[in-house]
């Protein structure tokens, strides 16, 4: 959530008064270039979670397809972590239909309940963002879902049962990689969608989905 803030000049160390009226400021270089920052970030944001908003409005897939999205959402958004020395299965998202999502797919395809958390904006994080937690029954999400290969050893990249699935299910993996960390750019310039991967090989395996969709 932005508020309009008023930054220290650097013409004039903080001495120079806005505007009246101006939520802008006083005009200087550094104030402009901030103001434009705000509006760039908050403008790309909403156009982000208004795409979001529609890909959850889509009809619902095959099970296999909305498998792979849940995987893909959990290995891009969040992963495995021991909550009191027990295996836990946490994802963090900035969208809430998103969050809700994870919540009703581990539920309907995996049986497993979950319990979700907003946080609050803080310094290193400019919005608040959802926590979806899974401790009970998190051993069976996490092998069923592949997080954990067969050896029970984390999974670092997406598990080659995606890298190798049909087409169909490749739409889910693009989903949910959408869903947990994409971003849509400004439509000033050309058109793309960034998706920040959590590591080098979860990247190589979206990029390969990708080619071939």
């Amino acid at each position: 959530m932005y508020r309009w803030q008023t930054p220290q000049c650097g013409h004039c160390r903080g001495t120079c008064s806005p505007n009246r009226g101006n939520p802008r400021g006083s005009g200087h270089p550094q104030t402009s270039r901030y103001w434009s920052r705000v509006e760039k970030d908050f403008h790309t944001m909403s156009l982000t979670t208004t795409v979001k908003d529609e890909v959850l409005g889509l009809p619902d897939a095959p099970p296999s397809t909305r498998l792979a999205e849940l995987t893909t959402i959990l290995r891009f958004g969040g992963g495995l972590h021991l909550v009191g020395g027990k295996l836990a299965v946490e994802v963090e998202l900035d969208h809430a239909g998103s969050a809700q999502r994870v919540r009703h797919l581990t539920h309907i395809l995996m049986g497993v309940p979950s319990t979700s958390k907003v946080i609050p904006a803080n310094a290193n994080k400019k919005v608040e963002t959802i926590r979806v937690l899974v401790t009970e029954g998190a051993d069976q999400l996490a092998l069923n879902t592949g997080l954990l290969d067969t050896r029970r050893r984390p999974v670092r990249g997406l598990p080659n049962k995606l890298t190798t699935a049909p087409i169909g299910d490749l739409v889910g993996v693009l989903r949910g990689a959408f869903l947990a960390r994409g971003i849509v750019s400004d439509p000033g310039r050309s058109q793309t969608i960034e998706i920040v991967a959590p590591t080098n090989e979860a990247a190589m395996a979206l990029v390969g989905a990708c080619s071939r969709c």
